[in-house]
């Protein structure tokens, strides 16, 4: 706190400036560094979040078509960043996902306006096989017209499964898919499959595996994709961190 000398004389800091004995003043600059590095620390992790990001889109590309939601990429930067901010092992500037807590992402829904839960109303799950890199999605039986919420106009549609491991730090990955053949959305009852996906075996990157559904409309032998963006889902049922 500064206190007066005379009339107008002061020594010490106020608001921020320092007031010295000899007249001169200057700003005081430790709040500031402090700032300056909070905030060279938080952006470092920001894009380290970004990128974490888009690695993770490019490793499932085809669910992040299939799930297709407006707010996709910043959806999963922030879990990204909420991943990283549970790395309790690294230095403020430094934290990583891999550090962090990837299992956030289990559960992820690709859409925000529509689960992989709210449009196909089965319990669908999925395993992971580390040592062997076999991934798996199983698929109950089920009906189509009871069990799929489509949008109008739909005659078929298809589930993708599709695993990945994601190197966060090279930007490496491995990626597999498998789909079912078209089903036809009527009354028939479908039996329970699964889709296999074949990874590298003892891979020590994070694997993720999910799952997501195309609607189609068949004519003149043709079937054509229904983009509807209320329909779209795709969802991440598992993950193994390798931690």
């Amino acid at each position: 706190m500064a206190t007066q000398r005379g009339i107008v004389q002061l020594v010490g800091k106020l608001g921020g400036i320092v007031f010295r004995a000899d007249g001169s003043v200057s700003q005081a600059p430790a709040k500031r560094a402090v700032t300056a590095q909070r905030t060279k620390d938080n952006n470092s992790e920001f894009g380290n979040a970004a990128t974490s990001g888009k690695r993770l889109r490019d490793g499932l590309s085809k669910l992040t078509k299939a799930g297709g939601g407006a707010y996709v990429v910043a959806r999963i930067v922030k879990i990204m960043k909420d991943a990283i901010n549970l790395d309790l092992v690294s230095v403020r500037g430094q934290r990583n996902v891999l550090d962090g807590e990837l299992s956030l992402f289990e559960g992820f829904n690709f859409n925000d306006l529509k689960s992989m839960a709210s449009i196909m109303v089965v319990n669908l799950s999925a395993v992971i096989t580390r040592s062997t890199g076999v991934c798996e999605v199983l698929i109950p039986a089920f009906t189509p017209i009871n069990d799929v919420d489509a949008p109008g106009g739909t005659t078929h549609f298809k589930l993708i499964a599709e695993s990945a491991t994601i190197n966060f730090e090279t930007g490496e990955s491995d990626s597999k898919s498998a789909e079912t053949a078209y089903i036809p959305l009527n009354a028939t009852p479908v039996a329970s499959q699964t889709l296999t996906m074949d990874l590298l075996d003892s891979s020590t990157d994070p694997i993720f595996t999910g799952v997501g559904i195309e609607f189609y409309q068949f004519m003149n032998g043709d079937y054509y994709i229904l983009e509807n963006v209320a329909y779209n889902a795709a969802s991440i049922l598992k993950v193994d961190t390798g931690v």
